[in-house]
């Protein structure tokens, strides 16, 4: 065995003399250079994380995400050429590709991302809105007629003003559990807003099943008892056992865990279980300065009577010069509905939430 590792030794040596080169460095991938051209794209863009408003004055965010270039080092610019129509301003994301000599790259970085900061050009202050396109597909595949089509990433509303931010802490009192004191607001000028928008009777059908106890914890006095089920199923017979308990709520006649169901002894008569469905639905109203505008916010905070629900806002506040007010509901309220995160626009729905607002009555304060 040692004869041989030292003749595997030898052979291995010789080997690696032999494959040696002059030069020290890792050995070019494209020994015969790599041809590539075009265009990468990129999958998202986003204008200030989101926002709604961007201000004249400050520079402008975008954010590329998922930038498609074959390889991290082939990408070889980024341009952003841009496009005023109207009152609408366009920026275009192109990703330039092309092979350097002096560049190897054997680990492709999949989807990179990148921040560029854009200066407002004094041409793009006559623009009110901004919107960010990029190519669809990359124009290296030959099979296209999508390759030069633009697709829509993002859009921002351009404007001359200030942001307020601010938190709302509203707490909802022990009424809020009970839907016949709908509609109930907490808050004064801003806060929550409690609407029943329904009620349907709906009957539930169920047997009774019988139940024994393998083990009588105390003897003593015992009347029948049901335990009724905490949801129905609208669709199914409900079985609810009927157990044994102690006359006196002093003493236990069966723990829980000694009860045993018998599915197969049910009573012969189905039986009819009504039961009130209320439907609740939930906002967020303010009263904002005229032409003020929701910026961004967050109204994710769970509701729970006894408790404090905290939510936070950014308004945009025009400046005196701006000649617009701005998307909103009404002028002068804020709406959000709490179930679905979304702010609401429609006039009409906007004017009935605040009449509801004024005819709510009041909860406790903390």
């Amino acid at each position: 065995m040692r004869l041989i590792f030292f003749f595997l030794l030898a052979t291995f040596s010789s080997l690696w003399v032999g494959c040696s080169q002059s030069d020290d460095g890792p050995i070019s991938l494209y020994p015969d250079g790599l041809e590539v051209g075009g265009t990468g794209y990129v999958l998202t863009a986003i204008l200030d994380s989101g926002n709604r408003f961007h201000l004249l004055d400050d520079t402008l965010v975008l954010h590329l995400d998922s930038m498609w270039t074959l390889t991290n080092c082939l990408l070889s610019n980024i341009e952003v050429n841009d496009s005023l129509v109207d009152s609408v301003l366009t920026l275009t994301i192109k990703l330039v590709l092309s092979a350097r000599e002096d560049s190897d790259c054997p680990a492709p970085f999949f989807r990179p991302d990148t921040t560029l900061h854009l200066p407002i050009k004094e041409e793009w202050k006559r623009a009110r809105e901004i919107r960010v396109e990029g190519n669809a597909v990359n124009e290296l595949l030959k099979d296209t007629s999508a390759a030069a089509a633009t697709t829509f990433k993002d859009s921002i509303l351009l404007r001359s003003g200030s942001f307020s931010l601010d938190t709302v802490v509203t707490y909802l009192d022990s009424s809020f559990k009970d839907h016949h004191n709908f509609p109930r607001r907490a808050g004064v000028n801003e806060g929550v807003l409690f609407l029943v928008d329904s009620i349907h009777e709906t009957s539930y059908a169920w047997q009774s099943m019988d139940s024994h106890c393998k083990k009588i914890h105390d003897a003593c006095d015992v009347v029948p008892d049901t335990l009724w089920p905490s949801a129905w199923i609208a669709e199914d017979t409900a079985f609810v056992p009927v157990r044994l308990t102690c006359a006196n709520d002093s003493t236990v006649y069966c723990l829980n865990a000694d009860w045993v169901n018998d599915s197969t002894n049910l009573s012969e008569a189905i039986y009819e279980h009504k039961d009130t469905t209320w439907y609740v639905s939930n906002y967020y109203l303010e009263k904002i300065p005229e032409c003020a505008s929701l910026n961004r916010g967050d109204f994710s905070a769970s509701l729970h009577p006894g408790y404090s629900s905290k939510f936070s806002r950014e308004l945009y506040i025009p400046a005196k010069n701006e000649y617009s007010c701005g998307p909103a509901g009404l002028p002068q309220w804020l709406a959000i509905n709490l179930s679905t995160q979304e702010e609401i626009l429609d006039s009409a729905t906007t004017t009935a939430l605040v009449e509801q607002w004024y005819l709510a009555t009041v909860g406790d304060e903390l």
